[in-house]
């Protein structure tokens, strides 16, 4: 993962969810926060790649829908041509 979207996801969980940050500096606060954080990471990471997969596969589904409009477009496009050179020239 870059280290910009790193950054953002930090503070995205941070803002959003701000449960287990710390403001004693100890060995138990500090721990207690990075469990915390690396959680409120999965949970976040799980959301993405389920709001992803879902997105994808809507994309899937419509393709057959693109591919049936440009067959229609091409065919329109050669049987007017076809039509065009057929044609006496009027004049």
């Amino acid at each position: 993962m870059p280290f910009k979207q790193t950054i953002l996801m930090a503070v995205l969980i941070n803002v959003l969810i701000p449960w287990g940050l710390t403001s004693a500096p100890n060995a138990i606060t500090v721990s207690i926060s990075v469990v915390a954080f690396i959680a409120k990471g999965m949970v976040l990471a799980v959301a993405v790649g389920v709001f992803e997969s879902m997105f994808a596969k809507s994309r899937l589904f419509r393709l057959p829908n693109l591919f049936m409009l440009a067959f229609f477009f091409s065919f329109s496009t050669i049987l007017f041509e076809l039509l065009m050179m057929n044609l006496p020239m009027l004049g």
